[in-house]
């Protein structure tokens, strides 16, 4: 079980707020900057001032990162009108309205979607996603998990927020539908690091040993989700 909380580094009178996030599943601590804020994501019964500590050393580096987020443009709010532009693993796809048409479709580079208010417009695309994540995503399941030696897992599409995937304890793979719209080199990595947590329900050496093994290139893969993964939404 996880637990969670607020902390300030004051060391040498500077003050940071960050959050803290504790699992007995991890092994090792990491920082994550985003526009809500700083997380430490550390193992169960780490003594805060050694957060604390960790915070204040990379002091430097999380100011660099939230002065990018700051430079970085926000996306312009959807409209869901003609012309519009949407990805599907990566590529873009160029919504059009169609009057007669009776359900959404995909023909050569057009997103074809019934007439309707944008609200509608946007859960019709929403569940063209899912429908689409519920077929792409357990075949690349059932690829690499081959190649891992591993029994074909139960997959489900959710819609969570924060993730783009995770396992839990009985061996369920969950999969955030909005992976979609990124490249299929990404969507891969994010399939074969929850296949790899079924070996490694944690963030250790082996476990990313494993990722590896599969995907030789996968922070490259990693740090290209983290370059988009503004983008990957509706």
């Amino acid at each position: 079980m996880s637990r969670s909380g607020m902390g300030i580094s004051r060391q040498h009178e500077v003050a940071m707020t960050y959050q803290v996030v504790c699992s007995p599943r991890r092994t090792t601590v990491s920082l994550q900057v985003s526009r809500e804020g700083v997380t430490v994501r550390c193992p169960t019964g780490i003594p805060l001032a050694k957060v604390e500590a960790l915070v204040f050393e990379h002091r430097d580096w999380i100011r660099r990162k939230q002065a990018e987020l700051a430079e970085r443009p926000l996306p312009l709010p959807r409209t869901f009108a003609d012309g519009e532009m949407f990805l599907y693993l990566g590529d873009p796809l160029q919504l059009q309205r169609d009057p007669a048409g009776a359900a959404i479709r995909r023909e050569a580079g057009i997103l074809l979607v019934p007439n309707g208010e944008a609200h509608v417009v946007k859960a019709l695309i929403s569940e063209w996603y899912v429908a689409q994540a519920q077929v792409v995503i357990p075949q690349r399941v059932e690829h690499y998990r081959h190649q891992l030696g591993v029994g074909m897992p139960p997959v489900l599409i959710r819609n969570p927020r924060k993730r783009w995937g995770s396992c839990n304890t009985k061996g369920e793979l969950r999969f955030n539908w909005r992976i979609m719209m990124a490249p299929l080199q990404v969507l891969d990595y994010v399939v074969v690091h929850e296949l790899c947590h079924l070996r490694h329900l944690n963030h250790s050496r082996q476990f990313w040993a494993c990722v590896g093994s599969l995907l030789p290139d996968y922070q490259d893969r990693k740090h290209l989700l983290k370059q988009i993964s503004h983008r990957l939404d509706l």
